[in-house]
């Protein structure tokens, strides 16, 4: 497993490049056409971290060959072969676009890049592609209804001081645990009596009713959201021009 520092390797994932070189470039780096290929993105956020170095032991535990290049606030590249879903990789979200071929990687990397920015949003860490993120997209894709939600569902809290991040606490514990109040309760751990209490007042300060089916979508889309850190990829689409 190897980090290439190539031209080719940002040239090649981000706009394209003719046949020629193209076929070139795969062929210095080992690139056959016999496996997929995917494009791959990761912010740099912390200059302390060897995020090379990292990718590269995922990929090896991954059983994947990965190229990768820094480019401005991310690192990109591509990973030839099919991940292991086991293998996480250490400290690091590593987006993926879609399988595809080498000749059309630019599409599948702008995917990616939108599969990194709200994978930092919502504070995923590891391997993250459309399918795992599924409709938390959204929450980028569309941050009009991103702040409608967040106002709907947790500017009501923010009154009620440490309280409002109990009630947060308590909201997401239901959710994780399927709605199962003793289940949810243990993990945190309060009297279940306790979280009933915790969950009716939510429901009082936000109007929603944790038992429709459109308020449960519109409140773990708010509380997706709150674990945003812009400190974690500052211009997350900053990397899709050159």
């Amino acid at each position: 497993m190897r980090t290439a520092g190539s031209r080719w390797i940002v040239d090649a994932v981000m706009t394209g490049l003719p046949r020629t070189e193209l076929l070139g470039g795969a062929a210095a780096y080992g690139v056959g056409d016999d496996r997929p290929v995917r494009a791959l993105t990761v912010s740099r956020h912390d200059q302390r971290v060897d995020i090379g170095r990292r990718i590269q032991d995922w990929a090896a535990r991954a059983g994947v060959t990965a190229l990768t290049t820094p480019h401005k606030t991310a690192v990109v590249g591509l990973v030839i072969g099919d991940p292991d879903p086991g293998a996480r990789p250490e400290g690091l979200t590593i987006a993926l676009g879609p399988a595809g071929t080498l000749e059309h990687l630019p599409e599948p990397f702008a995917g990616a890049s939108r599969v990194r920015a709200t994978a930092v949003q919502v504070g995923h860490r590891g391997v993250a592609d459309l399918e795992t993120l599924s409709w938390r997209m959204g929450i980028t894709a569309s941050p009009e209804t991103t702040e409608l939600l967040r106002r709907r569902h947790l500017t009501p809290l923010r009154g009620e001081g440490e309280f409002g991040q109990f009630l947060l606490e308590t909201v997401r514990a239901y959710l994780d645990h399927g709605m199962s109040i003793p289940r949810a309760a243990a993990s945190i751990p309060v009297h279940v009596n306790t979280l009933r209490y915790r969950l009716k007042r939510f429901q009082e300060l936000t109007g929603a009713d944790l038992h429709e089916p459109q308020d449960l979508i519109e409140v773990s889309w708010a509380l997706a959201t709150e674990h945003r850190s812009a400190a974690q990829d500052p211009d997350p689409l900053g990397d899709e021009s050159t």
